[in-house]
């Protein structure tokens, strides 16, 4: 076996886990996790956090997508805020 037959053998044996790519600002499915259920806030304060580039995010076609990263250093920023004011 050649060195690049085993390590075609070796990625398909080792499947990288997926990872998401981000979280829709909006959902009609109720079940389906959203940027703005995540944060606990509404649509417009999400749109509103993206317009000022406090959140990244992406368009896939023409839904808007916020990075899952994105939302987490917010909550952080937010947790630091909160501590320095107390």
């Amino acid at each position: 076996m050649t060195n690049r037959q085993t390590t075609i053998l070796e990625r398909l044996r080792e499947p990288e886990p997926l990872k998401p790519a981000g979280l829709p600002l909006a959902s009609n499915d109720p079940t389906k996790l959203t940027a703005a259920r995540y944060l606990g806030v509404s649509r417009a304060t999400v749109q509103r956090l993206r317009g000022r580039g406090e959140l990244e995010g992406f368009h896939v076609g023409a839904a808007a997508m916020i990075t899952r990263a994105s939302l987490d250093a917010y909550i952080e920023r937010q947790r630091e805020a909160d501590k320095r004011r107390a």
